[in-house]
């Protein structure tokens, strides 16, 4: 069996051509340096070295080793180098990925959880859609995300966080503006600016259309909540967005009004979501289920945007 401590000693002789050394680096005594690459030729049945004096030269067959060594060895740095920020990321830092609409939204409250369980912990955010966040995790680039209830993997662990309503929101001069609820026959037909494909909002929505046999005729799909509100005003159409969402922007200023369904509430749930391998520190994953903790003691059912008589968001 070839062991690594005797490849170790031919690498640093190899490397510095010197016994002496290499004797020096890896604080071993010239003896067993040379004992152990004697064991080394001895077990490959090859000779390594061309001695000439006190000069080391390699053999060709040394040369071929030796450029082995230099990846091997490299590699090991490498893992040692990724070990210890491992162990110092569990102490200090966690890569949490939101959904777009809380990295706006939600952010101060996920941020206040984490310093619940540690005020020193270092909070690294990246956001996207849900499915991106999903892809996140599955590749590692983040311990633990928050997102809808777009996908499912088995690899995966799921613990709900909170629960959004979705409204119609209607601009000024819309046939809709106004209504503080709606039936599936008010929205056939109507053009509608949507979240993009992927997000929470829309797989949630999807299922309503699918629901009613509605055929949305979609004007955009937009990721960004600003500009989804901006063309619907412009272009006079409709457009479904969570509670959480649209607070900031309309303030009851009275260019919106929103709406609830007659049929059934639109509302759709967050995960807190982590991997269910074996790659996370104990501290990582205690870290996480603290997480989940507080945001099932917290949320309480709720919808986030009074309305006042004519359907206007009253501000918070």
């Amino acid at each position: 069996m070839l062991r690594l401590n005797l490849l170790r000693v031919f690498h640093e002789v190899a490397t510095r051509q010197s016994v002496v050394k290499a004797s020096e680096a890896l604080f071993i005594s010239q003896p067993a340096i040379s004992n152990a690459l004697k064991k080394l030729q001895k077990d490959i049945e090859v000779r390594l070295f061309h001695k000439t004096g006190r000069n080391l030269t390699l053999t060709e067959h040394g040369e071929t080793l030796l450029s082995m060594t230099v990846r091997l060895f490299k590699v090991e740095n490498e893992i040692r180098d990724f070990l210890a920020e491992l162990r110092s990321d569990a102490k200090q830092n966690i890569h949490v990925g939101l959904v777009t609409i809380y990295e706006r939204f939600g952010i101060e409250q996920v941020i206040q959880y984490f310093s619940e369980i540690d005020p020193s912990l270092s909070v690294s955010i990246h956001s996207g859609n849900s499915k991106a966040v999903i892809e996140m995790l599955l590749t590692s680039s983040i311990d633990m995300g928050i997102c809808g209830n777009v996908l499912v993997n088995s690899n995966l662990h799921y613990k709900p966080y909170k629960r959004h309503e979705i409204f119609l929101v209607a601009p000024r001069g819309h046939r809709l503006y106004g209504l503080k609820d709606f039936s599936a026959d008010d929205i056939r037909g109507e053009r509608m600016v949507l979240k993009e494909t992927g997000s929470s909002v829309r797989h949630t929505m999807n299922a309503f259309f699918q629901q009613f046999a509605i055929n949305p005729a979609v004007v955009m799909e937009l990721s960004n909540i600003d500009s989804i509100l901006n063309i619907a005003e412009r272009e006079k159409c409709i457009t479904f967005l969570p509670d959480m969402s649209i607070s900031e922007k309309l303030s009851g200023d009275g260019k919106f009004t929103f709406a609830r369904p007659m049929e059934a509430g639109i509302a759709f749930n967050t995960y807190v979501v982590w991997r269910k391998d074996g790659l996370y520190t104990e501290t990582t994953r205690a870290i996480i289920e603290q997480f989940c903790s507080l945001g099932a003691k917290n949320d309480q059912p709720r919808f986030l945007i009074p309305l006042d008589s004519t359907g206007h968001c009253n501000a918070l």
